[in-house]
C-alpha cells in the first residue's frame, strides 16, 4: 500500500478581495515525482507556500505525512519539512559545498568525528545518491547544475520528505534538466542506511558559525572533531554491516589517515581485524620460539620441524571440529588455542622425543628405540594429558561465561587431541624421518651408536 505524503482538499484562498486559489485539491505519495502545470503565475507562488508553511487559508484542509497540518479553521504558521529548489540560492555564499551540508545544529553530542571524516561522509552519501557535485568547491562557484544538486542533498540530509522543484526549465538547460531529473530516480537507494544525521540537520543551512553560542559550540564542536551519525540497519558483526564500514572506512582514510569512523559496529569489526592480524603474529611467534627451543635442546634441524608440525596437526584437528558441526566461536578463541595448545602439549613431543634419542644414542636400531620411547613415555603423556582435559574439561561444564566455556571446550578436547596425535602420529613421524634427523642433528647418536654403525658397514 502507497502511504501518502502529502493531501490538498478542496482549499481555498483569498486575500485582499482577489481570489488565489480555488477548490484545490491533489494527493501526493511517497516515491512520487508529481508534476503540476499552470495557466499561469496567478496562485502559485501561494500554493507553494501552503505546501510549504501552515499559513491562514480560507477554507479546506492540508494533510502532511498523515496528518492534519492545516485547515480553515486553524493554521499553526509552523513549517512542514518540505525544502524548495528554486531560481533563488538557499545556500550561503562564501562557504564551501561541505560547510553548508555541515553547518552546526543543537541536538546530539554523544560521539565525535574528525573534521575531514564529514566531508567523506558527504563524499560517500552524494556518490551514493548520484549527486554529482564537486564537494570542494565554494558556493559561488557552483553551476546551477551542482547548485540543485547540493539543496537536493542538503534536503535528503535534514530528512525531507517532501522536495518542491519550482520552475526548473528557467534556470537549467535541456541536458541539465534531465540530469537533475534522473537524480530523482536514484535517492533513496542506499542498502542498508536509514538515515545519517550531521550537523546540516540539526541547524540548517542559513546559520553561520558565529551565531552559535560558544557553550553549544564546545558540546558539539572541538578544534580537531565534529558531530555526525550513520545509521544502519543492520545488526553488529555482521558481514552486510561491515561491508558498509569498509566503504566508509575507505573514504575517511582516503582524506584523512588520523580519521576514525566510531561506533558498536566499526568497533566489533576492529576487533575482527585486529584478532585476524593477531592470530597470524601469535602463531608465527609461538611456533619460532619452541622451534628455537627445541634446536638449541637437540642441536637439530629437522626434530623441531616434525615435533612443531605434530603439534600444528593436532590444533587443525581440534579447530576443525566446530566448523564441520557448525558451532560458532569467539573471535578469540584462535588466538588462545593457537599459543596454549601448542606450548602446553609440545611437552609431550619432547618427553617421547628425548627417550628416542637416548635410545639411538645407546646404539638401539630405529624400530627398537621408538619402541621403548613410546612405552616408557605413554604413562606420563596420558597422565598429563588427561590432567589437562580434566582442568579445563571442569570449567567448560559450570562456567556460565560464554567465551570462557568455548575456550575450556577447545583446550579439553585439544589436550585429548594432542595425547592421541603424539602416541600415535609421532612415532610414525620418527620411523618415516628417522634417518633424515640422525643426518641433521648434532651428536644424535652418540659414539657407541656410531660405533656400531661403522662396524656393520
Amino acid at each position: 500500500m502507497r502511504k501518502e505524503l502529502l493531501r490538498i482538499s478542496h482549499v481555498s484562498l483569498e486575500r485582499d478581495g482577489e481570489q488565489l486559489l480555488d477548490n484545490l485539491e491533489f494527493q501526493m505519495f511517497a516515491g512520487e515525482i508529481f508534476g503540476l502545470v499552470a495557466r499561469n503565475r496567478k496562485g502559485q507562488k501561494e500554493m507553494v507556500d501552503l505546501i510549504c508553511r501552515n499559513d491562514p487559508i480560507s477554507l479546506g484542509s492540508v494533510w502532511y505525512d498523515g496528518n492534519v497540518v492545516n485547515s480553515y479553521a486553524y493554521s499553526s504558521g509552523e513549517s512542514n519539512k518540505v525544502a524548495l529548489i528554486e531560481q533563488k540560492s538557499h545556500l550561503v555564499q562564501g562557504l564551501s559545498v561541505v560547510d553548508n551540508l555541515f553547518i552546526l545544529r543543537e541536538g546530539f553530542r554523544k560521539y565525535f568525528i574528525n573534521e575531514q571524516v564529514i566531508f567523506s561522509q558527504a563524499v560517500r552519501f552524494f556518490e551514493e545518491k548520484g549527486l554529482k557535485v564537486d564537494l570542494e568547491k565554494r558556493v559561488e562557484n557552483l553551476t546551477e547544475l551542482e547548485r540543485c544538486f547540493v539543496e537536493l542533498g542538503k534536503a535528503l540530509l535534514s530528512g525531507c520528505h517532501l522536495i518542491i522543484v519550482d520552475n526548473p526549465a528557467n534556470y537549467l538547460s535541456q541536458y541539465q534538466l534531465f540530469e537533475f531529473q534522473q537524480m530523482f530516480k536514484k535517492i533513496d537507494k542506499v542498502k542498508g542506511v536509514k538515515w545519517t544525521i550531521s550537523m546540516s540537520s540539526l541547524i540548517g543551512p542559513s546559520v553561520p558559525d558565529s551565531m552559535i553560542p560558544k557553550d553549544v559550540r564546545k558540546m558539539m564542536q572541538s578544534k580537531d572533531y565534529e558531530l555526525a551519525f550513520v545509521s544502519t540497519k543492520y545488526e553488529s558483526a555482521t558481514d552486510p554491516v561491515n561491508t558498509q564500514i569498509k566503504k566508509i572506512d575507505k573514504i575517511v582514510k582516503s582524506y584523512d589517515k588520523s580519521g576514525m569512523v566510531i561506533g558498536e559496529a566499526p568497533l566489533m569489526k576492529d576487533l575482527q581485524d585486529v584478532t585476524d592480524v593477531d592470530l597470524v603474529n601469535v602463531n608465527i611467534i609461538s611456533i619460532a620460539a619452541i622451534f628455537v627451543i627445541i634446536l638449541i635442546i637437540f642441536k637439530s634441524i629437522s626434530l623441531p620441524v616434525i615435533l612443531v608440525a605434530v603439534i600444528e596437526f593436532a590444533i587443525m584437528i581440534n579447530m576443525a571440529i566446530p566448523y564441520y558441526q557448525g558451532v560458532s566461536l569467539p573471535f578469540v578463541a584462535s588466538i588462545v588455542i593457537g599459543a596454549i595448545q601448542l606450548g602446553a602439549t609440545v611437552d609431550y613431543a619432547i618427553l617421547m622425543t628425548t627417550r628416542y634419542q637416548k635410545e639411538r644414542s645407546l646404539g638401539k636400531d630405529k624400530m627398537e628405540a621408538i619402541s621403548i620411547a613410546h612405552k616408557t613415555s605413554m604413562p606420563s603423556i596420558i597422565s598429563s594429558g588427561l590432567s589437562f582435559f580434566a582442568a579445563t574439561f571442569g570449567v567448560a561444564c559450570y562456567s556460565q561465561v560464554e567465551m570462557i566455556g568455548s575456550i575450556c571446550t577447545l583446550l579439553a578436547r585439544g589436550a585429548i587431541i594432542s595425547m592421541v596425535v603424539v602416541l600415535l602420529v609421532l612415532p610414525a613421524m620418527f620411523m618415516i624421518f628417522d634417518k633424515l634427523i640422525c643426518k641433521t642433528s648434532i651428536g644424535f647418536l652418540g659414539k657407541k651408536a656410531k660405533a656400531q654403525t661403522s662396524e656393520a658397514k
